[in-house]
């Protein structure tokens, strides 16, 4: 009798499909693994270790305050100022900090993926999770200021859950389509630096988004809104502050454009995906 042999043929499908759940569920292990050797990795061998979440914001603050607001005078919305760029540094830092590793993330893993199967989502969005360590610690950072300044809690606080997810999917947005692109054009890499460089000067980090509206007016604001990272950053400021209004007409044009970044970076992640290991 002849023996029979079988085998497991894993070959791309192209179809778009937009939940993989029974998949990434079995893979779960791996996603774990990946995002502790991310911390890891990323503090290994530091004296400060993850004292570099707190004293790296404190630096910027102690230069922005200095600059916008004593030098240029620049107002925040009867916020303290340290206190107003320490919220909006907060949401850029994970922001900036996802996109910067996941960018190269395709590149660096390059060889996994030609040699092993598992869902290559998971290279990308390992940031996502691992930098949720350095935010977590800048909200107690954000906690000591109030506490210095006699700020209270707010009834806005409960809506902070709502912009801390509109900024993960912002960010897995932009950790989707620019890992891809790396692999893709290896200029991305360097070029993103730039990119992030110029859009730190757009966000409303040392200025508040009001500005915009008193200066050039509504439509502006609302097309400046279109950019998610003002409303979050705006946003992050009135539920944790609680001493303006929450700023619901740029959550709403911001969850708009970032719900469709995320889209379109998974469609464009999945059309890439069967084409890794050749790249």
């Amino acid at each position: 009798m002849v023996e029979k042999k079988y085998a497991t043929l894993i070959d791309a499908n192209d179809k778009y499909r937009l939940t993989q759940i029974s998949q990434w569920l079995a893979y779960k292990d791996l996603l774990y693994f990946f995002v502790v050797k991310d911390i890891k990795v990323s503090y290994s061998q530091a004296y400060l270790g993850i004292g570099w979440a707190v004293f790296s914001p404190a630096i910027r603050i102690a230069i922005l305050t200095l600059v916008f607001s004593k030098l240029a005078g620049i107002k925040s919305d009867d916020i303290p100022y340290p206190l107003f760029c320490l919220v909006g540094i907060l949401a850029w830092t994970y922001f900036l900090n996802s996109i910067n590793t996941a960018t190269s993330s395709l590149i660096s893993n390059h060889k996994i993926i030609s040699k092993v199967y598992f869902p290559r989502l998971f290279i990308p969005i390992t940031p996502l999770f691992s930098k949720l360590i350095d935010l977590f610690i800048g909200l107690l950072f954000v906690v000591f200021f109030m506490m210095y300044y006699g700020i209270g809690i707010s009834d806005q606080l409960l809506f902070f859950p709502f912009v801390l997810v509109l900024l993960i999917i912002t960010t897995t947005g932009a950790v989707l389509w620019f890992s891809c692109l790396a692999l893709q054009y290896r200029d991305i890499k360097y070029a993103i630096n730039f990119l992030m460089q110029m859009l730190i000067f757009v966000s409303p980090i040392v200025f508040p988004a009001n500005l915009v509206k008193e200066k050039i007016g509504y439509m502006a604001y609302c097309i400046y809104g279109l950019y998610p990272v003002v409303g979050i950053i705006e946003g992050f400021r009135s539920t944790l502050l609680g001493i303006n209004p929450i700023p619901w007409d740029l959550l709403f044009i911001g969850t708009i454009s970032g719900l469709l970044f995320c889209i379109t970076g998974f469609f464009y992640f999945q059309r890439m995906e069967k084409t890794f290991a050749d790249l």
